[in-house]
This record gives C-alpha cells, sequence and structure tokens, in this order.
C-alpha cells in the first residue's frame, strides 16, 4: 500500500549513488568552481528540517537586504505499480523565502504561500520591479500529481505556467499569470523566464536561443544567438537567470540539458551551464564563455527514487543551475543548485569569471 512508504522516506526512497573513483569522472561542483577561479559554500543552516531536497536558489537585493528563494521539496516520489508516480502524503514541493544571513546560512526562511496546495511549485526567480518592489515568479503545474491521471479532462495547469506576485511582509499575496507567450494558453507550457528592470522598465528574457526580450509595453525584441549552439550543440537550452548589470554590460548565464550514461550504461539527465555577456543596450551578445562552466556530476551523488521494495527506477538530474545573483564589491555572488538536492553560494571575483571569456 502507498501508506506503507511513509517510514522509507529518508533511507530507501533516497538511494543514492555511491561516489565514484575514476580519473574521467566529472569534478565535484565545489572543484569546478574553484576551476574558474571561486568558491563554493554549501548553505547548511537555516533550511525546513521537514525537507528531502532544497534546489534552485535565487538571490537578490532589495532595501539592503540579500533575498534568496529556492525550491524546497517536503516528500519524496512515490511509485505505484505501473512506474507513474508523484508527491508522497500528498504534498508537491513549495518555495521558500528567507535572507542570505551568510553563504552558509539563511535565516527567516518561510513557504511564500503556505497554504495547502495540488500543484507543484517550482523554479522561483526574484526580482525588482518598475515600481521599486521585490516580486517573485515561480512555475505551477501538476507534475507528480496525483490528481493529474491518464483518462481525465486535461487540466490548464497539466503544463507548466509561470506565476508572477510581488512579495508584500514576506509572501506572495497576489499571485497572477502574465500574458506573455503562451502562458494563458491551455496546452502550452512556459517555463525558463527570467524578469528584470533594465533603464526603469522591466523586461522579461524569454528564451536563449533564439534570444528573446519582452518589454513592458509588449514591444520584442530578437537578439542573434544562434552562435551559442557551438558551445551547446543541438540539446535544449534554457534561460538561468537575468542580465546581472556591470559597468555598460550585463552577464547572464543559461544551461542545456541532454541526456547520457552512468559508467554501468544506465541513462541519466544531465546539465550544463555557462555564461555570456550583452551590451549596454541589449542588442547583441558580445563575449562568451565557450565550453561549460559547470557539468552535472555524479561525484556530487544523484538521488535515486525507488519502489517500497528498493528498486531504483529514476534519479534526479546531475546539475549545477544558478537562477539569479548579485555584485558586491566586485565579486559575483550567486547561489547554485546542486542535482536537485542540496544547494550552496558561488564567490568569484568578476575579473576571474571574465577571464574565460572570448569575443563571440
Amino acid at each position: 500500500m502507498l501508506q506503507d512508504r511513509f517510514f522509507h522516506q529518508k533511507t530507501d526512497v533516497l538511494y543514492q549513488i555511491k561516489k565514484p573513483i575514476s580519473a574521467s569522472t566529472i569534478p565535484t561542483a565545489k572543484e569546478q568552481s574553484e576551476a574558474i577561479g571561486g568558491k563554493f559554500t554549501r548553505i547548511a543552516y537555516g533550511l525546513p528540517d521537514y525537507a528531502v531536497a532544497n534546489f534552485s536558489p535565487c538571490l537578490t537585493e532589495h532595501d539592503g537586504k540579500k533575498h534568496i528563494v529556492w525550491r524546497t521539496q517536503p516528500e519524496p516520489f512515490v511509485f505505484r505499480w505501473d512506474n507513474k508516480y508523484f508527491y508522497n502524503n500528498e504534498r508537491p514541493t513549495e518555495v521558500f523565502l528567507g535572507e542570505l544571513k551568510s553563504d552558509s546560512e539563511i535565516i527567516n526562511a518561510h513557504s511564500i504561500r503556505p497554504g495547502r496546495h495540488r500543484m507543484s511549485y517550482e523554479d522561483p526567480r526574484l526580482f525588482v520591479a518598475s515600481d521599486g518592489g521585490l516580486y517573485c515568479q515561480w512555475i505551477s503545474s501538476t507534475y507528480a500529481s496525483q490528481y493529474a491521471r491518464d483518462g481525465e479532462k486535461k487540466r490548464f495547469f497539466d503544463d507548466p505556467k509561470v506565476w508572477a506576485s510581488p512579495i508584500e511582509d514576506g509572501y506572495a499575496t497576489r499571485a497572477v499569470h502574465p500574458p506573455q507567450g503562451g502562458n494563458r494558453v491551455k496546452g502550452q507550457q512556459e517555463k525558463n523566464w527570467c524578469y528584470f528592470t533594465h533603464n526603469g522598465v522591466t523586461k522579461l528574457l524569454y528564451s536563449t536561443i533564439p534570444l528573446i526580450i519582452i518589454e513592458e509595453e509588449g514591444q520584442t525584441r530578437q537578439i542573434p544567438s544562434r552562435h551559442l549552439r557551438a558551445v551547446t550543440g543541438q540539446n535544449a537550452t534554457f534561460n538561468s537567470t537575468a542580465p546581472i548589470p556591470f559597468g555598460n554590460e550585463h552577464l547572464v548565464f543559461y544551461h542545456w540539458k541532454h541526456l547520457t550514461h552512468m559508467p554501468d550504461g544506465r541513462q541519466y539527465l544531465q546539465y550544463h551551464t555557462s555564461a555570456y555577456i550583452l551590451d549596454e543596450q541589449m542588442t547583441k551578445i558580445k563575449y562568451m564563455v565557450k565550453k561549460p562552466l559547470w557539468s552535472g556530476s555524479l561525484e556530487d551523488q544523484v538521488v535515486w527514487w525507488t519502489t517500497s521494495q528498493g528498486q531504483k527506477l529514476s534519479t534526479q538530474p546531475a546539475c549545477v543551475l544558478p537562477f539569479g545573483g548579485i555584485l558586491e564589491e566586485g565579486e559575483l555572488v550567486m547561489p547554485m543548485g546542486v542535482n536537485d538536492a542540496w544547494m550552496g553560494v558561488f564567490r568569484c571575483k568578476l575579473e576571474n569569471l571574465l577571464a574565460h571569456m572570448e569575443t563571440a
């Protein structure tokens, strides 16, 4: 019975791969960060004590505070006899908000929408809008919900949709569905958006290849970005962070994914993250890193979800993903999620990161 799965929550359900020892393996997120010229510190304090995973973090400064938002998973996945899965005890993922006290600690952490819900809340990003207020965007869908089953009428949230809300007293109080793209179209999905404010106007980094920016008035600008294919190949490619301004230019991180294989031949989903620089008016990509800055690694351990009998069925992806960072006295401060399981803060002198850039 599914009810018998609860006692497995933090043992058999979270079956971790043992750390492989091989010269051919991809280094850990910490080691990759040090190769860039930075430091990666795991966030260990201030997280919800009931969660099995915390990831997809985004950091933004507002009113003198470093606000951090992330995705927390209260329960593991449950697999049925037919290999369909959903969240245990009907508890899907949540979006948490707190303040970054240090690179290893978050304070005042709480859910931005604490009411009981059936949808999965994912991939949050904070931004400061043109009105000067702090806002949060996140994704909702019935992904991994036992309420979304074959034979039922297709619901609006069967596909990911973007929400956005001002953050008032720490909570998302007036969540709406922005009208861009297919966000209000049933059967279409929208996900990796990045809102930001440039020259006093709230804009939306809508996609990476093609690179599309939508302005508040609805104007759409497409910027040549096919040369990023030299790095990503033909793999699905997505936004990671909104443009981070420095000097007269803007630093942007993006990611791509593909299926690859473990040493024993089993498949897993691997993500890679890299970066480029836009000019002052965001009309062209001036510089780019012509290789991944981070790649998901089995050295950081990938979580396996299992049946109640301990049979391994599915892994979380291997990834090192940022969703938003800030500049602090010439240093990039950017939290990153690792393997959809845990997260840390990457610090790097901007000049060290820029040393990896080449003319696009």
